[in-house]
């Protein structure tokens, strides 16, 4: 290699490690804040709207091996990272297959759940956590997805954190308003409708926007924004947004 050429792939190196080490630290782009959803929804179905909770979660496999004592203590150590100041105590649990590590925080502005998840397979053993915030529809989930983005960098975690919006609404919605209020908040979130999917009284649509970093894939198919209607208890209609995906049943 020429003398010149040296000192060129150094800059070259240290350039390209400093824009990875920028991106590994800057908090993954949020979609415009979509609780309090009154005005996002058509005006035939608007009126009729209650949200009822967020929630955030990050599922991921743990990059290391703890025995039990060490579960706990972190558990209680990533508590203390929402600003708990005496969370309780951690409990253990042990599963034919493994064990399962859980903490459970319930406080008027919200709920935190944590599970360390230990699960044997002939001779390995595979660790996974499970950090879940259930919030008030009056608390903003922004701060709340920075401390997840931090937790991530800071503990070596590679799952996805995904966003989930629940409401109400208080009569049963068609088809065909729940395909305008699907694409009401696909146009507010800048989203590309991709696909849906009907299965029986739910209504489950797919969507893409470049503002979201994170997405998963349905075939050749980008999705990182889901919306779902199902048929509530006693003539109501529930409504589900995810991004990337929602996790829970529904």
């Amino acid at each position: 290699m020429k003398k010149w050429m040296v000192p060129l792939v150094c800059i070259l190196w240290a350039a390209a490690l400093i824009q990875t080490i920028c991106q590994s630290s800057q908090p993954e782009r949020l979609p415009v804040n979509i609780q309090n959803m009154d005005g996002m929804i058509p005006a035939s179905v608007n009126t009729s709207f209650r949200q009822t909770q967020a929630s955030l979660e990050l599922s991921s496999p743990y990059p290391d091996y703890l025995p039990f004592s060490k579960q706990q203590e972190l558990l209680t150590a990533l508590a203390r990272e929402f600003s708990i100041a005496s969370p309780p105590a951690p409990v253990t649990v042990q599963k034919e297959n493994g064990s399962i590590t859980s903490l459970l925080h319930e406080s008027a502005n919200g709920t935190l759940s944590l599970e360390y998840l230990s699960i044997q397979n002939d001779w390995n053993t595979s660790d996974y956590l499970r950090i879940r915030l259930m919030l008030p529809s009056s608390l903003s989930l922004t701060s709340f997805s920075s401390v997840l983005e931090q937790i991530k960098i800071r503990y070596g975690l590679t799952g996805t954190i995904c966003t989930l919006i629940q409401g109400t609404y208080s009569r049963p919605l068609t088809a065909t308003e729940r395909q305008a209020a699907a694409s009401s908040l696909f146009d507010t979130l800048d989203a590309s409708p991709v696909q849906s999917i009907r299965d029986g009284g739910t209504d489950t649509f797919y969507g893409y926007t470049d503002s979201i970093d994170s997405y998963i894939r349905s075939d050749q198919d980008k999705i990182n924004v889901t919306i779902a209607f199902s048929d509530g208890s006693d003539q109501t209609t529930s409504c589900y947004i995810g991004s990337p995906i929602i996790l829970d049943d529904y």
